[in-house]
């Protein structure tokens, strides 16, 4: 009887050290995590790591028990509940999708997430709910909109610059045109297409 009583305890101790790894990984992870419970098809948060909160300004208790579309933008809130995002998360048909969270301060942060249905099942066999990462793509989308801005001018300045080229070769075949025209020899240098 003392020899179950001291495996128990040493598979108890060992549980709890297992536990706080994993809560420490969680914790400790380079993306913001959020487990969620499905409660009619809305996604409820029961726990997130520090990441998430520090990346929104929240602390936990003004996280805990909220829809986690509390903390979408408009346009997240509508594919996550009225375009099946939830639900393809819950049947792991949900692969990387771009959502837009809003920080307490009212900044949006572009974010990469993707979401798994949780192991648990309840009584029926249905997913309780999702596991979802995510990471913080704000720099990078920052980043690819300056990168379209400056393609997108030197394009126009290219138009600009190859359009006032095209006219000066135009003027320059014109000139020797009249020049041999009229008798005379060339004194501006031949068109490219000369």
């Amino acid at each position: 009887m003392r020899s179950d009583i001291t495996q128990r305890k040493l598979a108890e101790e060992a549980l709890k050290q297992i536990q706080q790894h994993y809560r420490n990984l969680f914790e400790e992870a380079p993306v913001m995590y959020v487990i969620t419970r499905n409660q009619d098809g809305v996604p409820v948060i029961v726990d997130c790591n520090a990441l998430f909160l520090s990346a929104l300004g929240y602390t936990i208790s003004e996280v805990l028990k909220h829809p986690l579309a509390d903390f979408y933008t408009s346009q997240s809130r509508t594919e996550l509940l009225e375009c099946g995002g939830y639900q393809r998360a819950l049947k792991n048909r949900f692969t990387q999708e771009d959502r837009q969270l809003v920080a307490k301060d009212g900044r949006i942060i572009e974010t990469m997430m993707r979401a798994v249905p949780e192991i648990d099942k309840d009584e029926q066999g249905n997913v309780k709910g999702a596991l979802s990462t995510a990471r913080d793509i704000t720099e990078q989308r920052q980043i690819e909109m300056q990168l379209r801005m400056k393609i997108d001018e030197l394009q126009r300045w290219n138009k600009a610059v190859m359009g006032r080229e095209m006219r000066v070769i135009e003027l320059k075949r014109e000139v020797n045109e009249l020049l041999v025209k009229s008798g005379q020899r060339r004194v501006i240098l031949p068109a490219i297409s000369d």
